[in-house]
């Protein structure tokens, strides 16, 4: 039998760091009798080394394996590619494997504070670009230090500790219920800051990986007050072009560069909203390790382990689906046409 090739392409995404596969990860795989190829990365023995975008002329049977979308082309695609996306809607009986929704929690959190920290000592001015952290400690760090400068320029006490604690309490109970927060009075994966936290913060609301939940949080706020305060929302869900966006007072994702776009709700202090829809990318490497740990056994198991049965069923259906309504539609604009014609 021959042996599974996975092909491990390079994110093309700007400040994209995240990888759907660690050294240690490729090393296993390969051990196991897996052929494995990386695009761009540190040397890894025993594992070939190829140019990035290069996977365009891979082996027909080779696995794509890769986390954000594609970049675009009109040109057909002729291998199997795996990678993270939020495809279609309405899948019933299935349940998460690997993910990145406690990152992107703490993330969020985390980028949160940040923007409510630059409120605090420059409210005229835009947050300046952020970049990704090498480590969950580089990204404590700095908010301390921003925290600092908070007190005294207000000549307020923040305890800090109190926060890196609170962050990881947050960040484990996302562990501990497979990658979603707990409940907030009821409102599915919704994080308004509690405990601690929101006695130091209480104009920050995180919402979760669930578009949603949005309306959710909004009431919950409004119940509780915090829009009489709120200076920063967070979404992680980051849905903005879906026609039943839940967070309809903003209308596009942010970026790295960008990360907070200013906007005017009911009360009459602005709101920053902080939208990034790759929010892991600001710890790539605990992301990276997280996921890969979630996702290696599954690659081991390629292509008979149900969840693989379960995804190519449900592509495969969702494909039948947009072929009807291509040509649904496309008998109705000839339909027009002849109309139009008169034939």
């Amino acid at each position: 039998m021959e042996s599974i090739h996975i092909w491990l392409r390079a994110e093309t995404k700007p400040n994209e760091r995240r990888r759907a596969l660690t050294p240690e990860k490729c090393r296993l795989l390969v051990e196991r009798g897996f052929q494995v190829t990386v695009e761009l990365s540190d040397h890894v023995p025993g594992v070939n080394m190829v140019p990035c975008g290069s996977w365009v002329s891979a082996p027909k049977d080779a696995y794509i394996l890769g986390l954000k979308e594609l970049p675009f082309c009109e040109e057909p695609i002729s291998q199997k590619h795996i990678f993270f996306a939020h495809a279609y809607k309405n899948q019933t009986g299935n349940r998460v494997v690997a993910e990145f929704s406690a990152m992107a929690g703490l993330c969020g959190l985390g980028i949160g504070i940040l923007a409510w920290c630059h409120q605090q000592i420059s409210p005229d001015k835009p947050m300046p670009a952020i970049k990704p952290y090498s480590s969950e400690a580089a990204l404590i760090d700095h908010i301390r230090m921003e925290l600092k400068q908070v007190a005294k320029f207000s000549h307020q006490q923040l305890d800090s500790n109190l926060l890196q604690a609170n962050l990881r309490k947050e960040y484990n109970s996302a562990e501990a219920s497979d990658g979603y927060f707990n409940l907030t009075n009821g409102y599915l994966n919704c994080l308004v800051l509690s405990s601690g936290i929101s006695d130091m913060f209480p104009s920050i609301i995180v919402i979760g990986a669930l578009g949603r939940c949005g309306k959710g949080a909004i009431d919950l706020a409004h119940k509780v007050g915090i829009p009489e305060k709120l200076g920063v929302v967070v979404d992680v869900s980051c849905d903005p072009n879906n026609p039943f966006n839940p967070l309809p007072f903003y209308d596009s994702a942010t970026t790295f560069d960008k990360p907070c776009e200013r906007v005017k709700l009911n009360s009459n202090r602005p709101v920053d909203v902080s939208a990034i829809d790759h929010l892991p990318s600001v710890l790539p490497c605990n992301s990276s390790e997280r996921f890969a740990n979630k996702m290696t056994p599954y690659l081991l198991s390629l292509p008979e382990d149900p969840a693989w049965v379960r995804t190519r069923q449900m592509f495969e259906g969702k494909a039948d689906e947009a072929q009807k309504v291509k040509e649904k539609y496309l008998s109705s604009v000839i339909f027009r046409d002849k109309q139009t014609v008169g034939l």
